[in-house]
This record gives structure tokens, C-alpha cells and sequence, in this order.
């Protein structure tokens, strides 16, 4: 994704000319690696993050608390890791 975003910012960041051409591309540049990376995205393994997130949703949505607390502190366990 990071390379994705280095070239979207790289066609973002070009000098406009002065041609119809040049936004026509520039637009269907930005579109087709817009496509790309929701393509790439919904092919991707969930991050440990993720899924840990929709658990803990569901175990709300169920009323179970005790499993809902031990997910909440396994995440800021995850967020420790990050610091």
C-alpha cells in the first residue's frame, strides 16, 4: 500500500500542463490506483488489530462482558507493543 501511496502522490504533486490530456490521464490514474488498493485491500488477511476489533464488537453486541473486557485489554496490550 505505502508504494501505492508514493505514486499517488507522485501524479498528484506533477506540474499541470496546460492540456486537456493531461487531466484527463491524471484522473484516470488517480482511478484505476484507487481501484488497485480496494482490490488489494479486500484480498488482505485481517491484522490481528482487526480482527481482535470485530470480536470485541460481536461480544458487545452479545452482552458478553467478561470476554468484551479480556478483548479491550488484549488491544491496549497491542497498543503497549506500538509505544
Amino acid at each position: 500500500m505505502k508504494i501505492i501511496n508514493d505514486v499517488r502522490r507522485e501524479i498528484e504533486e506533477l506540474k499541470e500542463v496546460d492540456a486537456q490530456e493531461f487531466f484527463v490521464e491524471r484522473e484516470r490514474s488517480l482511478e484505476a490506483l484507487d481501484s488497485l488498493e480496494s482490490s488489494l485491500d479486500e484480498q488482505r488477511e485481517p491484522t490481528r488489530r482487526e480482527t481482535l476489533e470485530i470480536e470485541l464488537d460481536r461480544a458487545l453486541e452479545n452482552e458478553a462482558y467478561e470476554l468484551a473486557a479480556d478483548l479491550r485489554d488484549e488491544l491496549q496490550g497491542l497498543d503497549d507493543i506500538r509505544s
